[in-house]
């Protein structure tokens, strides 16, 4: 396990009443906002998955950034101190089990190499990230209904990651849990948005040649 650099979390006291604090999960949209555009551009979905081919291998490319992530998101002890459990926010048993009904090998898939995963050296920056990851789930229904309309029974059975991960919380009470953290440790605010910075920063190297490449594929005569 990694050493916390913050002190420990559960002896710190909330801010004071009387100066009220902007509520961390609006800090977070307001701050990654630009960034989140970026990404959303990068992407360019639904439109960019046009065929089983291309929706088998979006499904790999989250893969091999969402697992080595979430092994980075283990590597905390003190997640339980913010009534967060990982396991119940991981996205690769989705993602295992699509790719398993689509019949992928997965020991070919290539995984994010340490130096492209986001740097997250505490809690607090890994909580950021989560915040990307959790966002995330939110347009996957809505990117999933253009995809089956697409596709339909090519990719039935395996709509699991697009889902969201529904064993896990609901939006609003990760978002609860996110406000509830910045009131009591304002001053670890600006790490909690530099791991959500650095996230969408990360999916953006690692989808980049990708979705290059995949454009291509598509332009082919």
């Amino acid at each position: 396990m990694i050493a916390l650099v913050e002190q420990p979390l559960l002896d710190e006291h909330p801010a004071q009443a009387g100066e009220p604090l902007p509520l961390l999960s609006v800090i977070l949209r307001k701050e990654s906002a630009q960034l989140h555009r970026r990404i959303e551009g990068t992407l360019r979905l639904p439109d960019a998955i046009r065929d089983a081919t291309g929706y088998r291998a979006w499904l790999c490319r989250y893969l091999g950034f969402y697992a080595p992530l979430e092994c980075l998101f283990r590597e905390f002890e003190d997640w339980k101190s913010l009534g967060i459990e990982p396991c119940l926010h991981a996205q690769s048993g989705c993602l295992d089990d699509d790719l398993a009904a689509l019949a992928v090998n997965r020991t070919t898939i290539p995984y994010a190499a340490p130096d492209l995963l986001p740097e997250l050296p505490t809690l607090s920056h890994a909580l950021g990230s989560l915040y990307v990851v959790e966002g995330s789930k939110l347009g996957g229904r809505a990117i999933l209904r253009h995809l089956e309309r697409r596709m339909g029974s090519e990719i039935a059975g395996a709509t699991r990651f697009f889902c969201g991960n529904t064993a896990g919380p609901t939006w609003q009470s990760f978002r609860a849990t996110l406000d509830g953290f910045g009131f009591r440790h304002p001053q670890l605010c600006a790490d909690v948005v530099m791991g959500a910075e650095r996230t969408f920063i990360s999916l953006e190297k690692w989808f980049g040649t990708f979705c290059a490449d995949e454009q291509v594929r598509h332009e082919r005569p």
